[in-house]
């Protein structure tokens, strides 16, 4: 805004899926595997989250030609890589000098960003990421030349060793791949690495603070998948292991146990959340015991418009 940099129009993505329905409708002929499917259900969502992949990791028309001669000797692969660049041709010509997508913006500023005065001196800090894509780490080694300071928090535990980096299965490895991608960024454009801040404690048995309460829920969230591992050895009945029957017995047991936590120990209905991996399964169980217990409820769980 404070560049004119907003001239054209943002494209949502109701509006990316009617150009793309309009795409492939015009160059049906052309399109060898994906020709067909338009009209299949779901499959212009697919191909929209697909561009908008694209976008996000600065994939241009000159990388995925190149990906078409490179899958040469995976014939599958190469018909749907080119049937992929049709439609990505198609939909660069149609956007052309009036609309940008939401996944382009940064782009846009990244061309204009060093004229900026608001930024300029600014103090910028970044908080929620897990990890950022190609045109975010790019657009932050802008950044980072152009304020006074970037502090980006992320989420890993005091007791890992930044420096060293972690196999994939480990707890913190998007959090360690992306910190040394930053510290890379930095050091590439002589920017001075300040010493990482650890909000809490980083004493090993120290309690956070929302655990303060349950020294056995401290101790869960200290050890869980870490090892090794340190037991805790106190009594406590903050966490509780039952092994029941079926699915049926064990919302009737959940139902029971809420409702002895409201009538005898003044907890409300908002305090109270069930949590389950298969939301299909229990949520129907749920749906037809939770009424009998007189207990309201809300399931958190999407439904197809179809259904």
């Amino acid at each position: 805004d404070e560049l004119g940099g907003n001239q054209r129009l943002i494209l949502e993505d109701t509006g990316k899926n009617m150009i793309i329905r309009k795409i492939m409708g015009n160059r049906r002929d052309d399109l060898i595997l994906f020709g067909n499917n338009a009209k299949k259900q779901g499959f212009i969502n697919e191909i929209k989250s697909m561009l908008s992949e694209l976008f996000q990791y600065s994939i241009t028309e000159e990388k995925l030609t190149e990906m078409v001669e490179v899958s040469g000797k995976k014939p599958m692969l190469q018909t749907k890589l080119k049937d992929m660049l049709l439609i990505y041709q198609g939909f660069r010509e149609f956007l052309s000098e009036k609309y940008i997508t939401t996944e382009e913006i940064l782009d846009v500023l990244y061309e204009v960003v060093d004229q900026s005065k608001l930024l300029k001196d600014s103090v910028i800090c970044l908080d929620g990421f897990t990890g950022f894509t190609p045109s975010q780490y790019k657009m932050l080694g802008r950044l980072m030349k152009l304020s006074k300071k970037v502090m980006i928090a992320i989420t890993i535990d005091s007791r890992e060793d930044i420096k060293k980096a972690s196999e994939e299965f480990k707890l913190f490895y998007l959090s360690k791949t992306t910190i040394h991608k930053l510290y890379e960024i930095a050091k590439e454009n002589k920017i001075p690495i300040e010493e990482p801040h650890y909000s809490g404690s980083s004493e090993p048995d120290s309690v956070p603070y929302r655990y303060l309460g349950s020294k056995a829920l401290a101790s869960l969230e200290q050890n869980l998948y870490r090892y090794p591992f340190k037991t805790f050895r106190e009594e406590q009945d903050d966490i509780q292991i039952f092994e029941i029957q079926n699915a049926e017995r064990e919302v009737s047991f959940v139902g029971r146990e809420i409702r002895k936590l409201i009538r005898e120990e003044q907890y409300r209905y908002k305090d109270i959340a069930v949590v389950t991996g298969d939301i299909e399964r229990y949520g129907r169980v749920i749906e037809k015991e939770f009424p009998e217990f007189g207990i309201p409820f809300f399931i958190d769980h999407k439904k197809g418009i179809l259904t």
